[in-house]
């Protein structure tokens, strides 16, 4: 009985400054017939917060969330109260944040994330929720910052990194997420400081290591991630 009286006042703690914060909204909902509603909640001042249609219950279409600039915050596109088609949301000022897209609840196809007022900072893929297919993430000078591909949301194939001046500074092959494969460390003027190869995440084989006018400096053979010569 103790347990229960202690477990009634946590909820009630919590429950108290949501209800709070509810009365100071107003609902605003018009029945359109066979199941569907058409809600707007407003602020204590009067601003739409939220709108957007309930079928049975359930989001269906797209519901908005305005900032209090008036300008959209987000848009979301459902389909029986899941996500499904675009999401677009926004900064207090009307620019893109993000754009992505949903199916069945899930992210598919591309999806887009920009700096405020300025360019594209990630640009990627998913399939079924995972990422999968090529990506770019830039720089906020909009140069490319890392760029590869992503297969069931592992790592696939080259994956390059860059210095901010736009010169490479390393690159990894992986194979579902492993690197294996081709590797290369730079440095900052484009000259190889360092190549090799993975496997199975661990250095393999001959690694030779440059200074940054290209002379080479040492040579090791690695196996199993263990340097052997």
């Amino acid at each position: 009985m103790q347990s229960k009286s202690l477990w009634l006042t946590v909820f009630t703690i919590i429950l108290l400054p949501l209800t709070l914060q509810a009365q100071k909204r107003d609902t605003i909902t018009r029945n359109d017939g066979d199941g569907w509603q058409f809600v707007q909640i407003r602020s204590e001042f009067g601003l739409i917060e939220q709108e957007g249609y309930l079928h049975n219950g359930k989001p269906d279409g797209v519901w908005n969330e305005y900032w209090s600039s008036k300008h959209p915050r987000s848009m979301t596109t459902y389909r029986g109260g899941v996500k499904n088609g675009m999401t677009v949301k926004a900064n207090a000022d009307g620019s893109v944040e993000l754009i992505e897209n949903y199916k069945n609840g899930l992210l598919e196809g591309p999806r887009k994330v920009f700096k405020p007022r300025g360019p594209v900072l990630l640009e990627e893929l998913y399939s079924e929720g995972k990422k999968h297919g090529p990506y770019t993430k830039y720089f906020k000078n909009g140069r490319v910052e890392e760029q590869g591909s992503y297969v069931n949301d592992k790592r696939d194939g080259k994956s390059t990194w860059y210095f901010d001046n736009g010169t490479p500074a390393v690159h990894y092959t992986y194979d579902a997420g492993i690197k294996s494969g081709d590797a290369a460390v730079y440095h900052d003027n484009g000259q190889i400081s360092e190549i090799g190869k993975y496997k199975n995440d661990e250095k393999d084989g001959v690694w030779k290591e440059y200074d940054a006018t290209g002379k080479l400096i040492e040579e090791h053979t690695y196996k199993n991630g263990k340097q052997i010569k």
